[in-house]
């Protein structure tokens, strides 16, 4: 660029080194599922972010709920929320935060779903609806890497997700 300050440089794009995995984090779950266990699956989450940036992975975490309205005119419904991936600047306790705390998982159920138009809020009802299981079907991005589920948290029973089954599930995602 001739004739432009200093300061000003042509930007070089460049595609990730490795395919872009999906994490998909449900944010849904029942009430009587222990804090400990949220808690420790944020940690997971973060842990895993920060192998995946030391090996050149490419992670992206996304928070997901899926639920049903119930009853015989049930409605499915999914929200997702980016929380941060490998490849830019975050840290790793925002991560954790995000997808492993109490409070900041209810509020932000509630917050998406205060937003839904009046039928869906009537269709929820003042339990806002039942959680239900996630699945590869509700990424909200076209993830060529492919994605990892993970699953539910269930009431008083021990998280099956740990680090080294997350990262194996990663391994194998970003493998094709």
């Amino acid at each position: 660029m001739s004739g432009e300050p200093d300061c000003m440089s042509e930007a070089l794009l460049t595609a990730p080194r490795s395919p872009v995995v999906s994490v998909l984090v449900p944010f849904g779950f029942n009430c009587n599922v222990d804090e400990s266990a949220m808690r420790k699956r944020g940690a997971v989450v973060a842990a895993v972010l920060e192998w995946s940036r030391a090996t050149g992975v490419t992670v992206e975490v996304w928070a997901v709920k899926a639920g049903s309205s119930g009853g015989k005119n049930a409605q499915r419904y999914v929200y997702s929320v980016f929380v941060g991936d490998s490849r830019g600047a975050y840290n790793p306790a925002v991560v954790a935060y995000a997808v492993g705390h109490p409070t900041m998982l209810r509020r932000l159920s509630f917050g998406v779903q205060d937003g839904e138009s009046t039928a869906m809020q009537k269709a929820l009802g003042s339990c806002r609806g039942m959680s239900v299981p996630i699945t590869t079907d509700d990424i909200p991005v076209d993830t060529a890497g492919g994605a990892v589920v993970l699953p539910m948290l269930l009431p008083r029973g021990d998280d099956p997700v740990t680090v080294d089954w997350l990262l194996e599930e990663v391994r194998v995602a970003a493998a094709g």
